[in-house]
């Protein structure tokens, strides 16, 4: 593959190598002037590429495309400018989008999105990244002045989750609160305190305030058998684009296949995905939401979804729905709610105990002492198992601090 030259290799202008965003925008305007250039006549998607890996670096190229199939998923994105058929790329000129055209899509419009900020580095200074039970509070409590303002109270909901154990257990990792000018980002690897007691469980709870959230039912089930927390007033995209393929081509709605947040991204607002520092290989790999510290460039990845979710395809998709199939959505929404009956019964939650795995942290297994009365409530036996004496951590989630404590377990 040829590489440019040392003159062709892109500086922002900042003076620094282009990257993220700014990467994404000057490929756009070169690929549109090699059609110019070339009389809009329409070019293989091959020869495309040949030009776009002529002009720019890899590393650029890592940021928007690094191969043919890759590129071609790129021009889709800008369908307002591209029209590619027959893997031939040439420019848009007022044509009207066709049925069964790779260039027609269910693309919103961009004045109905116009809160949708970019991901970039800039961006950071917009999202708070909280670990501790007193910053936690602190946070919810500016979400929920911000929310007690809006006209319509709505929020973007992602809940993030890690799987552990042979047995494959899930735990809530990252809870992700977005509006339109701020996000929260509060950190449930270590305890669930936060959840419960930062009082974003009354915000997810609440009925007055819509959470946006996408395949709400992946999640559902686990914050009411493990947490006792009740999703309620949910706006499920994934139903959402569900409804819309039953009322587009009368599929059953048990018959839909279900949408990944990428793809639905792509069909119903591309734009986001090139207002993202988040390159196109990392869009469709699945992170690991366990790891631990948390870079900035991980920071913009986890709340990319409840971004979008907020800022663009909530009122897009909302407009979509025609009027005689909202009975309907709202019905899906909620039942996507509903526990699953094959998982037992919540039990009653205990804040002061640990319930984490120790393959969670890589760190020695913590238990909880029983109390006097389950030991005398217990029948005597002949031969006991004598109690041993371990270590076991503990953290303080207002001050950070760790302190060391004897446990005695059986």
């Amino acid at each position: 593959m040829p590489e440019p030259s040392e003159d062709a290799i892109e500086l922002d202008d900042e003076g620094k190598p282009l990257a993220g965003v700014k990467a994404k925008q000057a490929a756009v305007e070169y690929l549109k002037s090699v059609l110019e250039q070339n009389d809009d006549q329409p070019i293989p998607l091959d020869a495309f590429y040949q030009h776009f890996c002529g002009r720019f670096s890899h590393s650029v190229r890592q940021d928007v495309a690094t191969n043919p199939k890759e590129l071609l998923q790129f021009l889709k994105l800008n369908r307002g400018l591209f029209f590619i058929r027959s893997n031939k790329v040439s420019l848009v000129k007022n044509r009207l989008s066709e049925d069964g055209s790779e260039n027609g899509s269910d693309e919103g419009d961009p004045e109905t999105n116009n809160n949708l900020f970019p991901l970039d580095q800039t961006a950071l200074s917009r999202i708070h990244y909280v670990k501790a039970l007193k910053p936690a509070q602190e946070l919810i409590e500016r979400l929920w002045n911000e929310v007690n303002t809006m006209e319509r109270k709505v929020v973007g909901v992602d809940l993030k989750t890690v799987t552990v154990g042979a047995e494959g257990e899930q735990f809530l990792s990252l809870a992700i609160i977005a509006t339109t000018n701020q996000i929260g980002v509060l950190d449930l690897a270590s305890s669930d305190v936060i959840l419960l007691e930062s009082g974003i469980k009354q915000l997810l709870e609440s009925d007055r305030v819509v959470k946006v959230m996408h395949d709400a039912r992946r999640v559902s089930s686990l914050l009411a058998h493990k947490y006792a927390l009740m999703l309620r007033n949910v706006f499920d995209t994934q139903v959402a684009h569900a409804v819309l393929q039953h009322d587009k081509f009368g599929k059953p709605l048990h018959d839909t296949r279900p949408i990944s947040f990428v793809n639905l991204q792509r069909v119903y607002y591309p734009q986001s995905i090139l207002m993202s520092d988040v390159t196109p290989r990392k869009l469709s790999m699945s992170p690991n939401w366990g790891l631990r510290p948390i870079t900035d460039d991980f920071l913009l990845t986890a709340v990319e979804e409840a971004h979008t979710l907020i800022c663009a395809l909530h009122q897009q998709l909302s407009n979509l729905i025609p009027v005689h199939l909202r009975g309907l959505f709202e019905d899906k929404c909620i039942e996507a709610l509903l526990a699953s009956p094959t998982r037992p019964p919540p039990q009653t939650f205990n804040t002061g105990s640990p319930y984490r795995s120790s393959t969670r942290r890589g760190e020695r297994a913590v238990y909880t002492a029983p109390s006097p009365q389950q030991y005398q409530s217990s029948p005597s036996t002949g031969n006991q198992t004598p109690r041993k004496m371990v270590d076991a951590a503990c953290q303080t989630f207002s001050t950070g601090e760790v302190h060391v404590l004897n446990v005695f377990y059986e």
